[in-house]
């Protein structure tokens, strides 16, 4: 009964009902999105049994320090090591990029999973893989590529040009040991050198022992604590390596998810914003609860006086929020898928496809949408009903339907509701604007090099089972029709570029150094082809750039950037001094300006480049400087490698702008929604605005008339309400101010370049909301200037 009373009432007013389903489909959207992100990101755990008795050891170990952890640490119940690698996979005539994991034997013992068929690797088939390799491939990949055959198990699929037997299938929820990404591919760690020729020992240096690379992670045993596992997994440490400092042992649950730590915050900023818009939308829908109660009080009398209870309307009134924070809930959760996908796009900018969030409407995200919907209905419903059912009967069943103090205390609440708004806006939208002036900060400041019109796509002919010989010369001859090509001008090949990912980080020696601090002498490591400064733009300081002749039969060389030179020679200049990597000498024979890599707010590392003649590397990047559009040439490079070897993949085809954009990801996300969800506050405080003044006239049109009729002007009517906004605007604005301060303190660390009292940015927001006042004062004060003092002496 209370229903269908509900939904006729709610037909008989379009306009309110639209105006307050849209304004909770907006707040409750926007929340629902956000706690999507919040739920991917910060939530989920691994679909592995027991995700919280995984622990995760936050540095990578060499192979052999790995097994013996294995061996000695007795407080695990399974510890594995991976690699992630991007890899040429062939089945049949068909061939694809993919990423794939190399683990150790505990791999499938530590995250205690199952196959969907066949069977997991092993201790046994890790060490015997050299001989036979073997590999399990994703339930995702088997489905799409191999139709979900099940004899799959034991065929030969291709890697990198090396043949591997089919083991099994993973379960088809389980996309790797990283959380946000696909892995379509595991197979043993002892087989790295079909993917980093560098690691097969044919260089005569045995990387896997010099070099740490194995990501690691433990699941407790039974009983045992994280302390207790942590300290005697350091016990072990200081046997191997009496040097080696105590590590601590970090939740392991989401696996090796690097999104937790680059957009865990972001996220929660977002949701601190949206949560507000929220909180903005219901004092929004509690003034229209408010207003229409305010009409429906003859109404109420009426009932009250034929024997309704109390209980009974609020009854009614709070049903009537349900029914509309229902609709906008169910709005607003269809409002969030596209919302979320736009954020998709933002979080993957510059990925691979492999690398793809895994955002969908889970239980966990539509019961948070639900539990919204129903605490908006109860929390910003209550009041109005509370307050309409309170009119005494003589007075309530007069026309106009309140009595003095009825009305009085509803222009009380109102005003008060508008001073919240416009006080939660500010706050809004001081930070949206710091936000978005660090997201300009960043996109202004000096990289060091220059982006612009450089072309860069990545090579990789041991993809296709290229010998390193082979893979030498297809690089030496893409590098020279690159720059053979017209509007080139100039090109070279690198193992990473600074605004990619990540370079390699090597220790060094430095005769006459000493370290200062564990982790003093590790520097980034890049191998690069002459013309690599001159095709970036990153100027040279002292010295020469790399030339042919710096190859395998030559002495080893290095160039170092200015923050290496600061760091290990106090500024000198180090040009002919010698330096120690990987157990040979290296000559400086070159110095440049420092560039930033990938985290902008960062500043320059200590940089150690070598010829890319004298350190064998597997994938690189070529980088190729245009005169003018880089469009035409970055067709033409495709087909360019093509013309060399058919065989080689080219992926990951971009200008190197796309790169530095990518590194300011989360920075792009917080300045453009937070900006949107300032202007979506901004708009309904000036709604509610509008709806307070609007009602003020209506309430005041008898006294205008008066006013008027006995010589008042238009500009003194005006001045009534303009005063009238002008407090209340003052009073949200002093109240938002302090709010903003303290709120805006806790993301102190988000910003770049800015204080979090920036008064630029607290002028630029203050003079917005004052706009905004501005507009939704303006027709309210032009009706009330239009009042016919005849008619307004007439009104009730």
């Amino acid at each position: 009964m209370y229903l269908l009373e509900t939904l006729r009432g709610l037909r008989r007013t379009p306009a309110f009902t639209a105006v307050a389903i849209a304004s909770l489909a907006l707040g409750i959207g926007a929340n629902t999105a956000v706690f999507s992100f919040v739920n991917a990101i910060l939530l989920k755990q691994l679909p592995v049994p027991q995700p919280e008795r995984l622990v995760e050891l936050p540095h990578v170990l060499k192979m052999e320090t790995l097994q013996a952890l294995v061996d000695r640490a007795t407080a695990f119940d399974g510890l594995f090591g991976r690699f992630g690698k991007a890899v040429n996979f062939g089945a049949g005539d068909s061939s694809q990029w993919l990423l794939a994991e190399l683990v150790t034997g505990q791999y499938f013992k530590t995250l205690q999973i199952q196959p969907a068929i066949g069977r997991f690797l092993n201790d046994q088939d890790v060490r015997n893989a050299v001989a036979d390799p073997v590999c399990l491939l994703s339930y995702r990949l088997w489905q799409s590529q191999l139709g979900g055959d099940p004899s799959v198990l034991n065929r030969k699929v291709s890697l990198n040009g090396h043949w591997y037997r089919v083991l099994g299938i993973t379960p088809p929820d389980f996309h790797g040991a990283e959380l946000q990404r696909n892995f379509d591919v595991v197979a043993p760690a002892t087989r790295i050198g079909d993917f980093m020729p560098a690691f097969s020992g044919s260089t005569g240096i045995d990387w896997t022992k010099t070099l740490s690379w194995l990501s690691p992670m433990a699941r407790l045993k039974p009983g045992v604590t994280k302390q207790q596992a942590q300290a005697q997994l350091n016990e072990v440490l200081r046997q191997i390596d009496s040097r080696r400092s105590d590590i601590s042992l970090e939740d392991g649950s989401q696996g090796f998810d690097t999104m937790r730590s680059r957009f865990g915050k972001p996220v929660i900023v977002l949701m601190a914003v949206v949560g507000i818009v929220l909180l903005v939308a219901c004092t929004n829908l509690a003034n229209l609860l408010l207003a229409r109660a305010h009409k429906r009080a003859k109404e109420f009398a009426i009932r009250l006086s034929l024997g309704s209870s109390r209980g009974q309307l609020i009854r009614q009134l709070l049903i009537e929020s349900l029914v509309l924070a229902l609709a906008g809930g169910a709005l607003g959760i269809l409002l969030s898928f596209w919302v979320s996908q736009t954020l998709v796009v933002f979080l993957n900018a510059g990925r691979s496809a492999a690398a793809a969030l895994h955002i969908s409407p889970d239980p966990r995200v539509l019961a948070f949408a639900v539990l919204l919907s129903f605490a908006t209905a109860t929390l910003f419903g209550l009041v109005p009903a509370w307050q309409a059912t309170r009119p005494s009967l003589l007075p309530g069943l007069k026309e106009d339907g309140a009595t003095g103090s009825g009305r009085l205390n509803r222009a009380v609440l109102w005003r008060l509701l508008v001073v919240l708004q416009i006080a939660l806006s500010l706050v809004v939208v001081f930070a949206a604007g710091l936000l978005a002036r660090t997201l300009r900060n960043l996109q202004t400041v000096d990289l060091g090099f220059q982006p612009a019109q450089v072309i860069a796509f990545n090579i990789d002919p041991v993809a296709s089972g290229h010998s390193a010989a082979e893979s030498s010369r297809i690089f030496d001859e893409l590098l020279a029709r690159a720059r053979s090509l017209p509007d080139v001008k100039a090109a070279s090949l690198a193992a990473s570029t600074p605004s990619g990912a990540s370079a390699v980080s090597l220790s060094v020696a430095v005769p006459g150094y000493t370290s200062k601090r564990p982790g003093d002498t590790v520097v980034d490591f890049n191998c690069i082809s002459p013309q690599y400064f001159e095709t970036l733009g990153q100027p040279r300081v002292l010295g020469r750039d790399f030339s042919g002749s710096d190859n395998a039969n030559s002495p080893r060389v290095a160039i170092v950037n200015e923050r290496f030179v600061q760091h290990y020679f106090a500024g000198h200049n180090p040009v002919g001094r010698k330096i120690q990597q990987g157990g040979g000498d290296l000559e400086i024979v070159g110095v440049v300006k420092n560039a930033r890599d990938r985290d902008l707010r960062d500043g320059p590392k200590e940089e150690l480049y070598v010829p890319e003649g004298q350190a064998q590397t597997s994938g690189l990047t070529l980088l190729v400087r245009v005169n003018q559009n880089p469009a035409r040439v970055l067709s033409l490079l495709p087909s360019v490698v093509r013309g060399i070897d058919a065989r080689t993949p080219v992926y990951s085809v971009h200008t190197l702008d796309v790169d530095v954009d990518a590194g300011m990801t989360s920075e792009r996300i917080l300045g453009y929604l937070s900006t949107l969800f300032a202007a979506l506050a901004t708009l309904l405080a000036g709604i509610g605005l509008y709806g307070v003044l609007a009602y003020s006239v209506a309430r005041r049109t008898r006294e205008i008339g008066v006013r008027v009729a006995i010589g008042a002007q238009r500009c003194d009517v005006a001045g009534l309400f303009v005063r009238e906004t002008l407090l209340l605007v003052f009073f949200g604005m002093a109240s938002g101010v302090p709010l903003a301060f303290a709120s805006i303190s806790t993301i102190r660390s988000l910003l770049f370049g800015l204080t979090p009292t920036d008064p630029p940015t607290l002028l630029a927001s203050i003079s917005a909301l004052g706009l905004a006042a501005c507009f939704a004062t303006a027709l309210p004060v032009w009706r009330a200037t239009r009042v016919d003092p005849i008619q307004a002496l007439r009104h009730e």
